[in-house]
């Protein structure tokens, strides 16, 4: 059982992107681009609790505990944050009173809408994580060589039949499916 601090569903009943209950209301917390690399730890602890209640998922865990698993994303995020920069946009939800990081999505823009076709400027620019030097980027990408992910492969033939069964209820086109990893992430 996870502590109430980990609770994912506190956090959505807190005005921010609550499924199902449409509202013009956000409680002042409105989507923001994410700044640079360094917010990689706090988009860390945000979302890998919310992946920690999926009881399917976590079945390939079993042998971490969550503060561990947390540790381990916080070094990879930064380099999962400056991957793919092209295509990749990056947002946060923050909390405008304490700053605390709320929620995180990832948006994949397909590669034909990555630039204008007008004025081939970059789409959507305020939502790519800025570049870093080359020797600060080489750091990171070493440092995430050295994060242990570990999934327990055997963890279950349950496991095996609900992943099946995901991806056959996964949309197929797409945008959908772009849309739906969206969601996932953004509700995270």
């Amino acid at each position: 059982m996870l502590p109430a601090r980990y609770s994912p569903r506190k956090r959505l009943g807190q005005g921010v992107l609550n499924p199902g209950q449409p509202s013009d209301r956000h409680d002042g917390v409105l989507p923001r681009s994410v700044e640079n690399v360094a917010d990689g730890t706090a988009l860390a602890a945000n979302s890998i609790p919310a992946f920690w209640v999926d009881p399917h998922w976590v079945l390939a865990w079993r042998h971490r505990t969550l503060e561990y698993h947390i540790s381990q994303i916080a070094l990879r995020f930064p380099r999962n944050l400056l991957n793919n920069r092209e295509t990749l946009r990056h947002q946060k939800a923050v909390d405008p009173e304490t700053g605390r990081i709320l929620g995180y999505a990832r948006w994949r823009l397909p590669p034909s809408h990555k630039t204008n076709p007008d004025d081939g400027m970059l789409i959507w620019p305020e939502a790519q994580v800025p570049a870093v030097e080359p020797e600060k980027e080489a750091e990171i990408r070493r440092i995430a060589e050295t994060v242990v992910w570990d999934p327990n492969d055997d963890a279950d033939v349950l496991l095996d039949r609900v992943n099946a069964l995901e991806k056959e209820v996964t949309p197929k086109t797409p945008y959908m499916s772009k849309l739906r990893i969206g969601m996932k992430f953004l509700l995270v």
